[in-house]
């Protein structure tokens, strides 16, 4: 195997229809007193100690080992049982399942995570959909406060679990649905394929070497993922996988020759990819995304 595959698990893989959040306000509140403590806070692709400690300081609250600790148990129960509760948009997100039922035996892949969940959190939200399993090892939200740090903690745990020492960062593909993965890859010289599959729009997310509106057509998608472990790194951003294959001798696998306006979506977005010029136009909407 030669490819580290780092997967986000909110708005990338699945939505868990605000269980989240709603599991975060409810600890809060039981622990502290404190009532609707993470409503306006920004979630999306931070990491739960961030998240966390933003909480705290706005109540103004030391955020002590101890207080955290609370806070962490008594979330994980409510979080166990908001899961399983009905919300809106609540599903695995396009594609996802035979996506990674084509990567997870590939002899070229290892499949990892890299998400700002907390560890136990992050395996209650996909053990409900069935897609703890895919995965070997991850970095977590208690890795760090900073995503930015999360690549080589990866990598790290990574190794202990089988994956090759010559595999580093430069074989390593983040997948994720914000500009916060974009980054988070970028700080240590791994490549990108992001999807808008969450709260930010294809535009927000140029910046990515490849950008897909869902991952429904798995060939696609697994085209560019399995490309990115040999094609050379003088290819940038900033073209769609059939440009950049086309450029290097490599026939599309996509049926017919179909333009990337075929592709739009109802919002008008390029699907299933595209990279835009222009102003990054941000998020679809202005309220942060329930995890």
């Amino acid at each position: 195997m030669n490819q580290l595959l780092l997967f986000d698990i909110d708005g990338t893989l699945v939505m868990t229809g605000g269980a989240g959040q709603r599991a975060m306000n409810r600890a809060f509140h039981d622990v502290f007193g404190v009532p609707d403590a993470f409503v306006g806070i920004d979630l999306a692709g931070r990491t739960d100690t961030s998240i966390v400690a933003d909480a705290f300081a706005r109540q103004r609250m030391s955020a002590d080992a101890s207080a955290v600790a609370s806070f962490r148990a008594r979330y994980l129960e409510c979080l166990r049982e908001e899961v399983p509760r009905p919300g809106h948009g609540k599903r695995v997100l396009p594609g996802i399942a035979p996506l990674l039922d084509a990567l997870e035996p590939h002899p070229q892949t290892f499949l990892g995570l890299l998400t700002g969940n907390f560890a136990d959190a992050a395996e209650v939200k996909l053990a409900h959909f069935d897609l703890w399993r895919y995965f070997r090892c991850g970095a977590f939200g208690e890795d760090a406060h900073d995503r930015n740090h999360l690549v080589p903690v990866a990598l790290d745990r990574a190794r202990g679990r089988g994956l090759p020492d010559h595999v580093d960062a430069r074989h390593t593909v983040v997948i994720g649905d914000t500009p916060r993965d974009i980054a988070c890859a970028r700080a240590h010289g791994a490549r990108v394929v992001a999807v808008a599959t969450g709260e930010y729009k294809v535009d927000a997310l140029k910046h990515a070497d490849v950008v897909f509106a869902d991952f429904s057509d798995t060939q696609a998608v697994l085209d560019a993922i399995l490309d990115m472990g040999t094609v050379p790194r003088t290819w940038r951003g900033g073209q769609s996988p059939v440009s950049w294959r086309k450029r290097l001798g490599v026939e599309p696998s996509l049926p017919g020759k179909r333009r990337a306006a075929d592709f739009e979506d109802r919002e008008g977005h390029r699907a299933p990819f595209a990279s835009e010029s222009g102003e990054v136009s941000g998020r679809r909407d202005a309220g942060p995304r329930p995890r």
